[in-house]
């Protein structure tokens, strides 16, 4: 349109420009290609990797976590240190965090985050995983009290289900307070997701694996919680993940009495009875 602004053309030859334009604008579907999203599989490696970056929770001790050089799983160059605050800390309550990237990665490739770890004493992490953004939090995965001890040890988080993360951001949170009231500090090392392939199909729970009878009236929405998958460690350990609703499938078997939306809420929009289960992955939830 510019163009003839500036160049006067008849009607007959700026219709034809016009539609040799158009024409020319179409693209063939045949040629577009699926966006390739990075595979990254590092978040620290003696340093954070490529556009990875760090909040800090609300109410955390801001500078609770470090870049440390002085201590390190197998003398590496760096870890990561964090500091617990005392339970009467003026800074803040608890040190914790995400760490994230503004592009998401492809992780379909991997079955688990695993990294190294060790603290200053005997102490137990309120909850760390992966899958928060700052977002949705869509495929948050996280295990609740895990446990560390003064010697550097392996720990391996399963993913519920790899084919889920094709565009992820979350790459690792963690949230720990006080231990008895008192601070104390732990570093994490070699933090990464692996192909490890000797993790068991996970086993999905909702209600936490067990039967739950409920009556309630229509136009009500329940929540469905208790949401795990129970993997088989190398190490022959069970460990229970805990995850969100959008890793499961779940199914009304009567629409006319309830349904269930991918965020695990049941809608109640009729009389009679309706069973609610999920699958994850191929496999059926207990519960």
């Amino acid at each position: 349109m510019r163009t003839h602004s500036k160049i006067k053309f008849d009607r007959i030859g700026f219709a034809l420009m016009s539609l040799l334009l158009v024409l020319g604008c179409q693209n063939d579907d045949s040629d577009l290609q699926e966006a390739k999203y990075s595979v990254n599989p590092n978040v620290f490696i003696d340093t954070f990797s490529p556009g990875l970056n760090f909040a800090a929770f609300g109410g955390t001790v801001i500078l609770g976590f470090q870049v440390d050089k002085d201590v390190s799983y197998n003398k590496t160059a760096a870890s990561m240190r964090f500091d617990v605050p005392n339970v009467n800390d003026p800074e803040g309550a608890y040190v914790g965090g995400s760490y994230f990237t503004e592009v998401g990665r492809d992780l379909s490739g991997y079955d688990a985050l695993t990294f190294w770890a060790k603290s200053s004493q005997s102490a137990t992490i309120d909850v760390i995983g992966f899958g928060n953004d700052f977002g949705a939090n869509k495929y948050q995965t996280s295990i609740s009290g895990l446990v560390l001890s003064t010697t550097w040890k392996k720990y391996i988080i399963p993913i519920p289900d790899p084919s889920k993360l094709k565009i992820e951001k979350g790459m690792l949170f963690l949230s720990e307070g006080p231990e008895n009231g008192k601070g104390y500090t732990f570093w994490l090392d070699e933090v990464k997701f692996e192909k490890l392939g000797t993790i068991s199909n996970g086993q999905g729970s909702i209600l936490n694996g067990a039967d739950k009878v409920e009556t309630s009236f229509i136009g009500v929405k329940i929540p469905i919680d208790g949401l795990l998958s129970t993997f088989n460690l190398p190490n022959g350990i069970n460990q229970s993940v805990n995850v969100t609703p959008a890793y499961f499938v779940f199914t009304s078997s009567n629409p006319s009495v309830a349904t269930v939306d991918e965020l695990g809420n049941v809608n109640v929009i009729g009389s009679g009875t309706a069973v609610i289960t999920a699958k994850l992955g191929e496999n059926a939830a207990k519960g």
